[in-house]
């Protein structure tokens, strides 16, 4: 018999093994944890007009 993983820990396991590839190849990364949509997208639009 089978047991699968919950789908929020195969989910992490995915994002653990993935970010850093991500990360690797990324031209620009913006974090977002603890930031609300507008400081996000002000940030976004800092870059796009810097580049």
């Amino acid at each position: 018999m089978q047991v699968e993983a919950p789908p929020r820990e195969v989910l992490e396991a995915l994002a653990n093994e993935r970010n850093p590839l991500y990360e690797e190849i990324a031209d620009v990364t913006i974090r977002t944890d603890d930031q609300s949509a507008k400081v996000v997208a002000n940030q976004i639009i800092h870059m796009l007009e810097s580049n």
